[in-house]
């Protein structure tokens, strides 16, 4: 992701911010299992935007923070077929999810199981035949922190890209 804008708290103690997506990859296989099918993301990508609120909270010691994700994203197949994305959700933003937003250096990947408050519902539209079937499905997806540290090639000037992965999964 980009450099996020705050635009400052709000009601309620509520901070925007947003941030671009300037990467990623969408790959899915089909339902046959024959065919993987992958679309690029095309930047600049919808931004990412989060509602941060604080609340105190008796199930835990001081403040806990929490993001509402609204994403929105475009993505483009190996046919130039089109992918629109947007999926929304919550996530606690504990120490390690709050080192990597601050794209600190000694920020680390996480597991999927390391977030057990990071699910978001996701909506797919597409002109591509091969994926239709994908917008008649209930998804949701479990994200995790990504930090890419071979990547020579951000947008701060080298290092490290911080990022998220999320594994998508059909409800029936």
């Amino acid at each position: 992701m980009g450099s996020k804008e705050n635009f400052g708290t709000g009601s309620h103690s509520v901070v925007r911010s947003f941030a671009p997506i300037i990467s990623g990859v969408f790959s899915v296989t089909n339902p046959t299992g024959d065919e993987e099918i992958k679309a690029e993301l095309v930047p600049p990508a919808w931004p990412v935007t989060t509602t941060t609120t604080t609340s105190t909270s008796t199930l835990s010691e001081g403040n806990v923070k929490t993001a509402h994700l609204d994403v929105r994203c475009r993505a483009e197949t190996d046919t130039k077929e089109h992918v629109y994305i947007r999926y929304s959700g919550i996530l606690t933003v504990d120490g390690t999810v709050a080192k990597a937003i601050r794209r600190e250096s000694d920020s680390k990947s996480t597991r999927f199981e390391n977030h057990s408050n990071w699910f978001t519902k996701v909506m797919i539209e597409t002109s591509d035949q091969r994926l239709k079937w994908l917008e008649t499905l209930f998804l949701v997806g479990q994200g995790r922190i990504q930090v890419d540290d071979d990547n020579d090639d951000n947008d701060a000037g080298g290092g490290s890209r911080t990022g998220a992965e999320y594994a998508i999964y059909k409800l029936c």
